[in-house]
């Protein structure tokens, strides 16, 4: 099932996405091409309350995201640092894939 559809997600993140350096806990800095976004969520508060929030994700190709681990620090291009703290395969066993890295702002 995976003919027609090879490929197709370089191609999204050659559209949607851009460069993203990567900067790992031991080693240098290194770029990549991602789509980074700040994913809206709802969070719990106290008394049932919801609070709306957003959450950045990185999405990466497979390879590029399985040299990434937590801990490491991500540089979007926004002006802000933001650090790799979770990740989410894809049901797709496409080795170019798009992997959900989930972040937080340092």
């Amino acid at each position: 099932m995976q003919g027609p559809f090879r490929g197709i997600a370089k191609t999204l993140s050659g559209i949607f996405g851009g460069p993203v350096t990567i900067q790992p806990e031991s080693g240098g800095p290194y770029e990549v091409r991602g789509i980074f976004r700040q994913v809206p969520g709802v969070v719990a508060a106290e008394g049932g309350a919801e609070i709306a929030v957003t959450r950045p994700q990185l999405k990466l190709h497979r390879p590029d995201a399985d040299q990434i681990f937590d801990g490491d620090d991500i540089l979007p291009g926004d002006g802000k640092t933001y650090r790799a703290c979770g990740r989410t395969d894809p049901a797709s066993p496409a080795p170019d894939a798009l992997v959900t890295l989930d972040l937080e702002e340092v």
